[in-house]
């Protein structure tokens, strides 16, 4: 991954899964406190990687002006699903709508997308 946060925060994701393995089963309440936890990262994840892939690339593409007003379109967006992830994606570029819904469509990553989403909102 090219974007420094980004990967960062892959990174923290990768790390936080790795040490569930090391949780006591029996402790069901940590197990479930921590699960909230990796479910609340990853969305966070998920919001943050549509700004920084999509500012990143009205920096680098398009005048001043347009790429500050699409960071501030970006920032406006809270809990977006696939639907949204892929209206997004179709607004940019038809061709990347059709790889992201190709992309999510495989392997229920849609589903997976959404109730991540979905569980972050009833946690908070």
């Amino acid at each position: 991954m090219r974007n420094q946060e980004l990967s960062r925060q892959l990174q923290r994701i990768a790390y936080l899964v790795s040490k569930s393995g090391e949780l006591e089963a029996s402790n069901l309440e940590l197990v479930s406190h921590w699960a909230k936890y990796l479910c609340v990262t990853c969305a966070g994840f998920l919001e943050n990687a549509l700004r920084e892939i999509y500012g990143e690339y009205a920096r680098n593409s398009a005048d001043t002006s347009v790429a500050r007003y699409v960071y501030k379109q970006l920032d406006r967006i809270q809990n977006p699903n696939t639907q949204k992830f892929l209206d997004i994606a179709y607004q940019f570029d038809d061709n990347w709508g059709r790889d992201l819904e190709a992309f999510v469509a495989d392997e229920s990553r849609k589903s997976a997308i959404d109730t991540i989403m979905a569980n972050r909102n009833l946690i908070a």
